[in-house]
């Protein structure tokens, strides 16, 4: 860290101390599947603070229940189904291959949902791999049961009419070649541009969703993270996914916080909507979820 990122971080900071406003922070962390040293060391570094952990359905393990059960401010995300690239080379990458209809990919994810339950564990919202959102995925989420999801930065947001969604901005790692920190600069970096735009559109309420990987972190990522978070409790109000989803989206996208203005559905939309509901009824036991608060969606608001 050379000092500037983390002044011009705290000069960011000060402009929100003179509107009297604390900006919001939540955690989401990707890729879970077992109970494993570095989920350990994740939790640790939480030390009671939301996290939200997405977990891949196939190969999950009861280990990683029965650990979360001593976790209670972990929420539970589904991360997928087996968080396998199923499109050509070339393109990016993605469960579901272009055209896949939303009965089919219902179906599938409906079964992701099974093999969480099968090792003990309950999902509350949705979280696609590499953050690929299709329309057609979109409109599979409601049939599967979700109306709840978590993005990446806006991304295909006008694919999402109807759901809700809280999306994460800065990133610790980069994922060109192999996974590495990104380095501390260029995410206090991020973090006060977040922060910027938000003040300066005043969307003072809007959180910013920070992102890691438990199994990826380096030892300078693990280093970051800790004195991050430590820095982070008295200077931002922290929250989990449900205590923040209402203020989550870009003021254009929305009529009032968290409430998508309506829009039209083209023809070929409405076919593959229709074409994914006549699948509906091939889902057993489908409640929706979301909206909600877990018990582990307590608000942990810092001081000073």
């Amino acid at each position: 860290m050379t000092g500037l990122a983390w002044f011009r971080l705290n000069r960011e900071l000060s402009s929100w101390r003179s509107l009297g406003v604390k900006p919001r922070l939540w955690w989401r962390d990707d890729d879970a599947r077992d109970a494993t040293e570095a989920l350990d060391r994740l939790l640790r570094a939480a030390a009671g603070m939301p996290l939200s952990l997405a977990v891949i359905p196939h190969g999950a393990r009861p280990s990683l229940a029965q650990r979360l059960t001593r976790a209670g401010n972990v929420t539970v995300s589904q991360h997928g189904v087996d968080h396998q690239n199923h499109l050509g080379s070339g393109d990016r990458a993605g469960e579901y291959p272009a055209g896949t209809a939303a009965g089919r990919i219902a179906v599938h994810i409906r079964k992701g949902e099974q093999y969480l339950q099968q090792c003990g564990l309950s999902a509350r919202f949705y979280t696609p791999p590499w953050h690929r959102i299709s329309a057609q995925l979109a409109e599979a989420l409601p049939i599967a049961g979700y109306r709840d999801l978590s993005g990446w930065n806006g991304d295909e947001a006008a694919c999402c009419i109807g759901l809700n969604r809280l999306d994460v901005h800065v990133d610790l790692l980069r994922w060109k070649g192999p996974p590495r920190f990104r380095g501390s600069d260029r995410v206090l970096d991020d973090v006060r541009a977040q922060l910027a735009q938000r003040r300066t559109e005043g969307c003072l309420t809007q959180p910013i969703g920070l992102l890691t990987n438990h199994l990826a972190l380096d030892a300078k990522a693990w280093d970051f993270l800790g004195w991050f978070l430590d820095y982070a409790r008295p200077r931002f109000e922290i929250g989990g996914y449900y205590d923040f989803l209402n203020e989550a989206a870009p003021s254009h996208l929305f009529d009032r916080p968290g409430i998508l203005r309506d829009h039209a559905i083209g023809g070929q939309e409405k076919n593959s909507l229709h074409h994914g509901l006549r699948h509906k009824n091939a889902i057993e036991g489908i409640g929706m979820k979301g909206r909600q608060p877990a018990d582990s969606d307590r608000m942990l608001s810092g001081h000073g």
